[in-house]
Order: structure tokens, then sequence, then C-alpha cells
């Protein structure tokens, strides 16, 4: 019944954030085979202690871990192996990602230095991202002291700020209304979270990462939002070949926008092979900052001629489009008005 209430309660929070899981796992399949792997390699790279089987890391610079208990039981380290052999027999993994907290960072040596001793090249694959802290008033939450902050409490709070703090056209119905106040509030959230290097803690602050301007999600959601209200009201812009647009577009503020824009690749490809979130974050910060500027001192309605006009707007597109794709990688749904 107790499992029952957590998996449900999990899936509400997952639903809310917008995350679907393609498998779960639980202990009780890796159970068997955490015993069988331990057994196997009992004379390899593992040692008795007390009638327990540990493995004794000081000799290679590691910690040192119980593997099976006295009672010939599999710890959470015997599981964890037998966890990540299981994802690999199951999927074709070029990579398998292991996020917990810091506090975790040594286990994890070990575990990855086991599976590399199991099998070299699911050891390679196997990484360990650790993360720090949510912080309250920069001060550690923990439910074991009764002071956690829990993940509905923070999408509730972020919701009440956004639906304070934005002002929302009154000729839109309520269900709209709902929908933006949830998205700010979520853009918020996640890029508080992502925008910070995984092993830093992270102190919570709504006020902070609920507002139109500076460094936050809302802040490049309304500039994407920007975006869509000029295609909207000037058109489409038409196809142009770069050599047009290189001549017409020659202001600093074009010019620094197009090679802001220019980077997505290279940073998406930095991004995937260093498993770092928080550079897509600088960059969409970057790419909403130089919009910005564009915008204000570049007219797009009433520019010089006509291609310099189809120009902007194609500028203008591009951006939106590489906010939209950088938002979406850190899991923020745009909207199209706010």
């Amino acid at each position: 019944i107790f499992r029952d209430w957590s998996v449900e309660y999990q899936d509400e929070v997952f639903a809310k954030l917008g995350i679907k899981y393609d498998r779960q796992y639980s202990e009780s399949e890796v159970f068997k085979k955490a015993t069988e792997i331990v057994e196997k390699h009992r004379k390899d790279f593992f040692k008795e202690s007390d009638g327990a089987v540990i493995f004794d890391g000081k000799k290679e610079g590691l910690t040192t871990w119980v593997f099976l208990t006295s009672e010939g039981n599999p710890t959470y380290s015997a599981k964890d192996l037998a966890l990540a052999v299981k994802k690999f027999s199951e999927y074709k993994l070029d990579k398998s990602v292991v996020t917990t907290s810091v506090e975790q960072a040594d286990y994890f040596k070990v575990i990855i230095h086991l599976l590399g001793k199991i099998n070299p090249a699911m050891g390679k694959k196997y990484q360990h991202i650790p993360f720090g802290w949510l912080l309250a008033g920069n001060k550690k939450t923990s439910s074991r002291m009764g002071d956690t902050v829990k993940c509905m409490d923070v999408l509730d709070e972020a919701e009440e700020l956004a639906r304070k703090k934005i002002a929302i056209d009154k000729e839109y119905g309520e269900k709209t209304k709902q929908e933006i106040i949830e998205k700010v509030a979520m853009a918020g959230v996640k890029f508080l979270i992502l925008s910070h290097e995984f092993h830093k803690n992270i102190n919570y602050d709504p006020d902070e990462f609920i507002k139109l301007n500076g460094f936050s999600g809302p802040f490049i959601l309304y500039s994407y939002v920007r975006t869509q209200a000029v295609l909207r009201k000037l058109g489409k812009s038409k196809k142009l070949d770069a050599g047009k647009m290189s001549k017409v577009l020659n202001s600093k503020e074009e010019l620094a926008l197009a090679r802001q824009l220019g980077m997505f690749g290279d940073i998406i490809e930095t991004v995937a092979v260093q498993v770092a979130p928080h550079l897509i974050c600088n960059y969409v910060y970057e790419v909403a900052q130089k919009f910005n500027s564009f915008y204000e001192v570049c007219p797009i309605k009433d520019a010089s001629s006509e291609e310099e006009r189809q120009a902007r707007l194609a500028l203008v597109k591009a951006t939106g489009q590489v906010l939209k794709n950088g938002l979406s990688i850190l899991g923020i749904d745009v909207l199209k008005k706010m």
C-alpha cells in the first residue's frame, strides 16, 4: 500500500513536470541477480569481513562498501551493479547516466570501478553526475529534520507568484490564463535548477526565478513570445540567400545576434558530450539579450528597404526557432502569447 501511494504521488509530480519514463525498475527485479554477480566474482575482487562480503577499496584509492550482508542479502551496492547490468542487457546504450547527490560521489566511483572489472566496455559507458542541494535561505533542508522543501510545494508557490507578477491580457479566457501561469512557473523552476552546474548548490528564492527580466526562464520565454508577436504582426519573411542577408544586415546589433544564432549547433554538441544543460541556459539567455537589443534599435516595419525588412524578419524568425529549440531541450514549453 505504501509503495502504491509513493508511486501514485511520484506520477503526479512527474506529470506536472512533463516527465515520462519508458521504463522504471523495482528493487525486486535485481535482488536475485545482485547476489549472483557478487557470488560469481567473490574471489576476483570481493572478500569476507565478519561474515559479510565487502569490496575493500583502500588499496585502490577508493572507499570500502558491503555488497552482501552476513545473512547473505544484497545491499544497495550489489543491487546497483545488477541494475547497471540489466539496463545494458535491455538497451543498446552508448551512455548510462546516473544522477544522485554529491554525497554519493565516492560510492559511485566504486560502482563504476567494479562495473569496469566485470565488463570494461560497460564501465566506460556508465557515468555518475552528482548534483548539489536545493537550499532554502542558503541552508540545507532535510526530510529527516522535518524542514524539507517539497517539489509540489515549490511548483505551487511558483504558480502563485506567476499569477501575481505577470500581467495577462484581460481578454484571455481562464483556460488560457492558467496555461500561461503554469508554463511561466515551470519555466522559472526548470531554468533555475538547470542553469546551475550540477555539482553546485541552488538557493531557492521564488522572487528571483519568477521574473520577466534578467537571467530567468520567464525572461527567455517572454523573448520567444516577442518574436512570435512580431511575425504575426508583420508577416513571415521571404527566403533570402546568404549573400543578400550579409549585405543587408550590417549593424552591430544585427551581426551580434546572427553570430550568436550561428553558435547553436556547437553549443548543443558540447552540452551533449559534457551533459551540461547549464550551457544551454547561458546560451539562450545570450540569444534573448541580443535579440532584445536588436529589437530596440533595428526597426522592422519602418526598415529603409524591403530587403532590409525581410532580412530582419528572417533574423526574428531564426531567433524564435533557436529559442524554442533551446527551451525544448531544457524541457520548457513555449507560449504563443503572454
